[in-house]
C-alpha cells in the first residue's frame, strides 16, 4: 500500500474524531476570548488583549498538536490496523509518516478555520495583508510538532507514556513563551531562561510580522522548523521498531 493511501486512511480516522476537531477549533477559540476579557484594558489601545492571546494561544494550542499525533499514532482504536500495515508489503517508514502527514493536514484545516475566524469574526489582529505569512508560520510549526510527537511515540510505544512526558514541557514552553503573561517583567534572570523556549521565538516573529511588518525573522524561523521536522522524520525511521510497536 503506498504512503497516500495510508495517508488517506489515517485522515480519516482522525476526521472521525469530533474531539480531536473541538479541541483544534472551538476550545482554542474560548480560550482565547476569556484570556482576552479577563484582562482586558492591560495591554493598550494598539495590542489590545484580544490580540495578544489571539497570537499567543493560538501558537501554544498549536504545540499541543503533538498530543494528537500521539493519539493518531498510538490510539487503540487505531493500533490494530496499524498492526496490519506492519505485516503488509509496504515500506515500514510508510506507516509513521502518513500519521505525520495525516495529522498536519488535519490540524492546518483546524487552524485555518480558527485562525479565520479569529480574523474575520473577532477583529482579532492576525497581519491583515500579512496574514499569508502569520498562516504558513503556524501550518510549519504544525508539521514540526507532528513530527515531534510521531518521534515521542516511537521512542515510548505507548500513548500515555508519550502524553506523560510531553505535557509538562509544552506547559513550561508555553510559559516561558509568554503565552499567558509576559515574563520580561518578572526580572532578568527569568527573561534569559525564557530563551530555551522555542516558543518565544515564534512568537517575537508573529508579532513582528503582524505589528512592525517586519519579515527578517520569517525566513530562518521557517527553515529551521522545516529542517527540524525532517531531522525527526529521519530520527523516526531509526527508532521505530514494529516488532516493539506490536
Amino acid at each position: 500500500m503506498n504512503l497516500f493511501k495510508i495517508c488517506k486512511m489515517d485522515f480519516m480516522n482522525t476526521v472521525k474524531n469530533p474531539t480531536l476537531f473541538l479541541c483544534n477549533t472551538v476550545f482554542p477559540l474560548i480560550f482565547i476570548l476569556i484570556m482576552g476579557f479577563i484582562t482586558k484594558g492591560s495591554y493598550g489601545t494598539k495590542v489590545t488583549s484580544y490580540d495578544y492571546y489571539g497570537v499567543t494561544m493560538t501558537l501554544f494550542f498549536v504545540l499541543n498538536i503533538a498530543l494528537t499525533e500521539s493519539n493518531t499514532f498510538m490510539e487503540k482504536r487505531i493500533k490494530p490496523g496499524n498492526v496490519r500495515l506492519i505485516y503488509s508489503p509496504t515500506k515500514t517508514s510508510n506507516i509513521f509518516l502518513s500519521k505525520i502527514f495525516a495529522c498536519s493536514a488535519f490540524a492546518a484545516i483546524c487552524y485555518t478555520i480558527l485562525m479565520v475566524i479569529e480574523d474575520k469574526v473577532f477583529n482579532i489582529k492576525l497581519g491583515g495583508e500579512d496574514f499569508i505569512y502569520v498562516l504558513i508560520l503556524v501550518l510549519v510549526l504544525i508539521l514540526f510538532m507532528c513530527s515531534f510527537g510521531a518521534f515521542m511515540c516511537c521512542i515510548f510505544k505507548s500513548e500515555e507514556a508519550t502524553n506523560k512526558v510531553m505535557s509538562p514541557f509544552i506547559m513550561l514552553f508555553g510559559i516561558f513563551g509568554g503565552v499567558f503573561f509576559h515574563v520580561d517583567s518578572l526580572g532578568s534572570a527569568v527573561q534569559k531562561l525564557s530563551c530555551i523556549s522555542p516558543l518565544k521565538w515564534i512568537n517575537e516573529c508573529a508579532l513582528k510580522i503582524i505589528y512592525d511588518k517586519d519579515l527578517s525573522m520569517f525566513v530562518p524561523v521557517v527553515a529551521i522548523l522545516l529542517v527540524g521536522s525532517v531531522m525527526l522524520m529521519f530520527l523516526c525511521k531509526l527508532t521505530f521498531k514494529p516488532e516493539a510497536y506490536v
